[in-house]
């Protein structure tokens, strides 16, 4: 698991909304790739969030000014 998911995913469990959803939104130049990402980060974060995991919605997004890696953004929330 990358460094960066452990941290986000203990900030959010420190939350005072550590039960509510968390909305994984994956941005790219395609929706493949989109969905590739978005998956990727929910498959690492998962084990380290508390409550169910069905909590976690992720949202892939197209834009073709996307960086050519993607870009993920993670909130509590809907």
């Amino acid at each position: 698991t990358a460094p960066i998911l452990l941290e986000a995913a203990t900030w959010l469990n420190q939350s005072p909304k550590a039960v509510v959803s968390v909305k994984v939104t994956a941005t790219a130049r395609t929706m493949e790739q989109a969905q590739t990402l978005c998956a990727l980060v929910t498959r690492q974060m998962t084990p380290h969030l508390l409550g169910d995991p069905a909590r976690i919605l992720s949202v892939p997004e197209v834009q073709p000014d996307a960086p050519e890696g993607g870009a993920v953004r993670i909130a509590v929330g809907r």
